[in-house]
């Protein structure tokens, strides 16, 4: 009898050993290797690509717009880009960036 307490014993520890592992890994590995292939991601080509498209569609816009919708565009040209990395701003386009300044998003 007492080698069957044992041995539940020692299952029971192997099982809440697998689970600790899994919650470690869970909720302080995969966080931080997310967090990594999210700043890879930001630094590609297509996002940057595709953000410089968007700001240019709200330029155009801007210039079609009265004033209160180049204000809510200018604020949503501030909200995009506070999420732009500094590297990517840099490389867009000068007239791009005048648009940029002139909604006081730089």
């Amino acid at each position: 009898m007492k080698e069957y307490f044992i041995g539940g014993l020692l299952i029971l520890g192997v099982f809440l050993l697998g689970i600790g592992a899994f919650y470690f890994r869970e909720g302080f590995i995969n966080p931080e290797r997310e967090r990594m292939r999210r700043n890879t991601w930001e630094q590609t080509h297509s996002f940057n690509a595709g953000k410089r498209q968007e700001l240019a569609k709200y330029m155009v816009d801007h210039a079609k717009a009265d004033d209160d919708g180049k204000g809510a565009i200018e604020s949503a040209v501030r909200l995009i880009v506070a999420d732009l990395p500094l590297t990517a701003i840099e490389q867009m386009p000068p007239e791009l960036r005048t648009f940029l300044r002139k909604c006081n998003a730089l």
